[in-house]
């Protein structure tokens, strides 16, 4: 459970409209450049995507059990 990554690409418009604008990409592998590629299209045209639930998390931006998957 260590191992999961937080992931808030579903929630980047909402993150923006709250004034963030900085977010992180752990680059740790050559899938960080198309979760950018991602992340900066869901600022144009948000879509909704599908977390893994194995190795990715959104639970404590969902104020729920923090590796779970909202």
């Amino acid at each position: 459970m260590s191992g999961y990554q937080y992931n808030l690409v579903n929630e980047i418009k909402d993150m923006a409209a709250f004034g963030v604008d900085i977010a992180r990409v752990s680059a740790d592998s050559e899938q960080a450049f198309k979760q950018m590629d991602i992340f900066k299209r869901q600022l144009i045209t948000p879509q909704k995507f599908k977390l893994d639930g194995v190795e990715e998390c959104n639970g404590y931006w969902h104020q729920i059990a923090g590796m779970s998957v909202a």
